[in-house]
């Protein structure tokens, strides 16, 4: 059974583009949860403000958003190419991180 999903996905790294996308995406999610402005998206600036999302702790809200922000910057945030299972893992969270702020990104 587990071949046969590992099957559905195609191997290997992830498009650029849509490693930018999903970058973007993160930055206006992070804007909107942290009321405040990214001048620069790379993965440095992104780590920060992930770090800096962790100091709101206190409801568990802000755990669930904290853990999935941690999943998120592990698959993501790195240095060394991104592959497919995880772009997919990304996405993902990325759509859960939304709902959280669905309200403010409109």
């Amino acid at each position: 059974m587990s071949q046969e999903k590992s099957q559905d996905l195609p191997s290997g790294p992830a498009n650029l583009a849509e490693l930018e996308d999903l970058r973007e995406q993160l930055r206006r999610f992070l804007e909107a949860h942290l009321k405040t402005r990214i001048v620069e998206v790379n993965n440095g600036s992104l780590k920060m403000l992930v770090m800096l999302a962790k100091n709101t702790n206190a409801k568990i809200k802000d755990k669930m958003i904290n853990y999935k922000l941690a999943e998120l910057a592990k698959r993501l945030l790195v240095d060394t190419p991104v592959g497919r299972r995880d772009f997919v893992v990304c996405e993902f969270l990325i759509e859960e991180l939304n709902k959280y702020v669905a309200s403010k990104l409109k």
